[in-house]
């Protein structure tokens, strides 16, 4: 039986990305009484105007001196001294950008900044077809590795609720408490509990676990806690593994001492899929220095034992290209059903599987329901 021990790690950030030069498809403006001379200063090129928002077409920016001297080389990159900056929001591209590459449609405008100088124009970019490269929203799974027991632990629930609206709304939470006794859940035949088991599931030689620590779509296990890392994380999964599934939740609900959620699967592209389930409670008063108000939010309570992260012969299913499939999953409560107030807490993530090209099991999508709603299939337009 592997064995895990305990490291709180150190977040770290590293970014990088080529180096390109740029054409420009649009002079800056020229002077202001017409003249062919620019001003003094710095100005902001880009090779194109219209890029695919498949996470690799890139509109390569290139910034120049008014004589035409470009200032966006390898050293300057390399050293910090360029940013491009979106003009909307006044955030920053990742250090050592060259250009600008999504998966979100939509028209953005960049500046420059050259020795925190900003450029004298802007550019426009438009990325176009989100919808082309995947059909459905893609929701990642991020099973966050945590504990009460854990000082270092708030610090990732601090992160998680500062990321940006575009990284919340392509996420969902599962706090996985991991060597907690009571609000530990043990996966599977062995004794370790959900944290540990997806931790291994990424990695099956790992020796140390940290936490807190966040696996994502049951991928990539990465210690990263700073907001732009786990920005990072949630956006190359995006790119990495578009969504070939949408998940539809009909009902999450009590028949007698039983919790029935009922979910569909439906597939953009041909494949063998697998539909699993995990229960969540939020507003678990469980003290410890793991949370910073003695409540814990997202905390997985129950899991369907008999796939969540192995898709079984007699579970997996074949999907054609817009086919559907409906599973119910039930979790008993026996004697322990919670009262009216605490349903209210409960909410449930519906996760389907598929193989990565390695054979390994992952998330290919995830939905989340509150107790007593519904939810439908979400689309890219």
């Amino acid at each position: 039986m592997k064995r895990l021990l305990y490291l709180a790690p150190i977040a770290f950030l590293c970014s990088c990305s080529g180096v390109g030069t740029a054409d420009p498809v649009t002079p800056p403006a020229t002077g202001e009484e017409g003249g062919d001379a620019l001003k003094e200063g710095y100005y902001i090129y880009v090779d194109k105007a219209t890029i695919e928002a498949d996470g690799k077409d890139i509109a390569t920016f290139t910034v120049k001196d008014h004589e035409g001297n470009v200032v966006s080389t390898e050293d300057n990159i390399g050293t910090r001294k360029i940013w491009y900056v979106n003009v909307a929001d006044d955030t920053r591209l990742d250090a050592y950008s060259t250009g600008l590459t999504s998966i979100v449609d939509g028209e953005y405008e960049f500046a420059a900044l050259y020795n925190n100088v900003k450029t004298l124009n802007t550019v426009k970019v438009k990325v176009q077809n989100r919808a082309k490269y995947e059909v459905f929203h893609k929701n990642v799974a991020i099973f966050k590795i945590t504990g009460t027991w854990c000082p270092n632990c708030p610090s990732m629930t601090t992160t998680l609720d500062a990321l940006g609206e575009d990284a919340d709304e392509h996420s969902i939470v599962l706090a996985c408490h991991w060597n907690d006794g009571k609000y530990s859940v043990v996966y599977g035949e062995t004794s370790l509990d959900l944290g540990a088991s997806a931790a291994l599931h990424v990695n099956p030689e790992l020796d140390v676990l940290g936490a807190p620590s966040n696996v994502y779509d049951l991928a990539v296990h990465s210690d990263v806690r700073t907001v732009s890392g786990v920005t990072k994380e949630i956006m190359q999964r995006r790119i990495d593994c578009p969504a070939t599934t949408g998940i539809s939740i009909s009902s999450v609900v009590m028949d007698g001492s039983d919790l029935k959620v009922t979910a569909s699967v439906k597939a953009s592209k041909a494949g063998d899929y697998d539909l699993t389930c995990a229960v969540l409670a939020d507003n678990v008063n469980a003290g410890g220095q793991g949370s910073k108000d003695g409540l814990y939010h997202h905390m997985v309570i129950a899991i369907d034992q008999t796939n969540f992260m192995n898709m079984k012969n007699e579970t997996r299913f074949r999907l054609l290209a817009d086919e559907e499939y409906t599973r119910e999953f039930v979790f008993p409560f026996g004697d322990k059903v919670p009262a009216a107030d605490m349903l209210e807490n409960l909410s449930a993530v519906v996760l389907s599987l598929k193989k990565d090209a390695s054979g390994k099991t992952i998330v290919d999508n995830s939905a989340h329901c509150a107790y007593g709603s519904a939810a439908g299939y979400v689309y890219n337009e």
